[in-house]
């Protein structure tokens, strides 16, 4: 094995819904003499700790967190613009103005491989500060460092757990919907939007199953941007989408293990932690070279060396819940990127006969990831009772995603300019139809919130995010 370093980053949580502390180590080669460096929920804390790990680097690590701020600062603009009238944000990115309402996006420029190096010229200490690249999926060099700030921002303030799991998420939210009037169905999918004679106004929506159009006012596509644009939009009415799709492109394709568990957290030794870990070539830590290293390799050669990038979870050890619902069991996942071109020939197979070959590529992946993960967890080995890996091309058919695509919209440098800031917005040219969900903001479920937000606003021509802040100010302290 020529892979000399493992550089693992560990997420800490109390699986509450508040958790008051974020630990992430990073450690190098054999994982129980490793060196660990911790994030905390604090950004004094946070700085305290990394500087005691990089000692020599304490200048460059207090810049970066003083460079974080700044685009904490700024990132009211970047939702100022999604929010504001598209003629009158696309006045202020004509005229220049916008650049004088924030610094967004003068940090949207710079990637963040091209910020971090210029804080520091200390390797382990540049994949220190990008390694959770993974959450938003687009490797340093092509991400803007404005995204990445937004996440370790993001961080600093601590992390949550649905109590339950998250499909708790969708049980509180359901009643909610059918309060206002609402109804929420399932295996209701919907073949096409439906627009009227003149090509410009939606309707409506077909149903697959049966053909019957709904008629509606507002129709709300929170399919993701492709899917709304090239699969539910007819094509009479996609050339008042195009700019919509002008600065975007899919993003990484991803791979997904999961792992069932005999015993519980406690005899497993599990935390409610997420684990980055790099396996990086000796002396060198830069991460676009092992990820882009990886993906290019052909399908017959893609798993002779190790996956540059895991991200290890165990779920069951962050639910307070699970002990009680499922006694002796735990459960852990592992995703990292794949090529979609490895998988593409199988695409229009039908899921779960996909042939022979497909599924002993798919267990060598998956036997791969599981074994790396193993370096680092090796009491784990004799404790599998379930194990499923997920392709790409599984996140085609359950996800309906774009190329395999984790995240949606690839969050790359064009994706965040002021003039893609204004195209890929709720709003459409489409009259009626919105667009909602993780494409319109970020991904991640803060992301897709505001995305939801976006749109509601867009669609009731008020200032909710004005009203959530005025609610959040007359709420007490325990739900602040």
């Amino acid at each position: 094995d020529d892979f000399d370093t493992v550089i693992l980053v560990d997420d800490d949580g109390n699986p509450q819904h508040s958790l008051d502390k974020l630990d992430r180590a990073i450690a190098t080669k054999e994982p129980l003499n490793s060196k660990q460096v911790s994030f905390m929920s604090g950004e004094k804390e946070t700085i305290a700790s990394i500087v005691a790990a990089f000692p020599d680097e304490e200048k460059a690590v207090k810049k970066y967190f003083q460079v974080l701020g700044e685009v904490r600062k700024a990132t009211l603009g970047f939702v100022s613009l999604k929010a504001m009238p598209q003629w009158l944000g696309k006045l202020l990115v004509r005229t220049g103005l916008v650049h004088f309402m924030s610094n967004w996006f003068k940090y949207a420029t710079i990637s963040t491989g091209d910020m971090i190096k210029s804080i520091t010229s200390n390797r382990t200490l540049q994949a220190v500060l990008a390694y959770n690249f993974g959450d938003y999926g687009t490797i340093p060099k092509d991400s803007p460092f404005s995204m990445h700030a937004v996440l370790q921002n993001h961080f600093l303030k601590g992390v949550s757990f649905p109590i339950g799991g998250s499909s708790e998420i969708a049980f509180h939210i359901v009643p909610t919907i059918l309060k206002a009037g609402g109804a929420v169905f399932v295996r209701a999918e919907v073949s096409e939007i439906v627009l009227d004679d003149s090509g410009k106004q939606a309707v409506g929506v077909k149903m697959k199953r049966d053909g019957k159009v709904i008629r509606a006012a507002t129709i709300v596509s929170a399919a993701g941007i492709f899917n709304t644009v090239n699969k539910l939009v007819p094509s009479v009415g996609r050339p008042l989408l195009s700019s919509s799709l002008t600065h975007v492109r899919p993003g990484l394709g991803g791979v997904s293990v999961y792992i069932g568990l005999k015993g519980t957290a406690e005899e497993l030794q599990l935390q409610g932690k997420q684990f980055w870990a790099l396996w990086s070539k000796a002396g060198s830590e830069d991460l676009d070279s092992m990820v882009e290293g990886y993906l290019q390799r052909p399908r017959a050669t893609a798993l002779d060396s190790p996956i540059p990038l895991l991200f290890i979870s165990f779920p069951s050890a962050k639910d307070p819940l699970w002990a009680q619902r499922h006694p002796g069991k735990s459960t852990c996942t592992v995703v990292t990127v794949g090529n979609f071109e490895w998988f593409k020939e199988w695409e229009a197979a039908r899921v779960m006969h996909r042939g022979a070959e497909y599924e002993a590529f798919k267990k060598k992946l998956g036997d791969l990831i599981w074994r790396q993960t193993l370096a680092l967890f090796p009491h784990l080995a004799d404790k599998v009772e379930y194990f499923e890996v997920g392709s790409p091309v599984t996140n085609n058919y359950y996800l309906a995603s774009t190329g395999g695509a984790m995240y949606g919209c690839d969050h790359d440098l064009n994706r965040f300019t002021p003039e893609a800031t204004v195209a890929l917005r709720s709003d459409t040219n489409i009259k009626n139809l919105y667009l909602s969900g993780q494409d319109i903001f970020t991904c991640g479920f803060a992301g897709a919130t505001f995305g939801g937000l976006f749109c509601a606003a867009s669609v009731l021509k008020r200032n909710v995010y004005a009203d959530l802040m005025r609610l959040k100010a007359a709420s007490p302290p325990s739900i602040k």
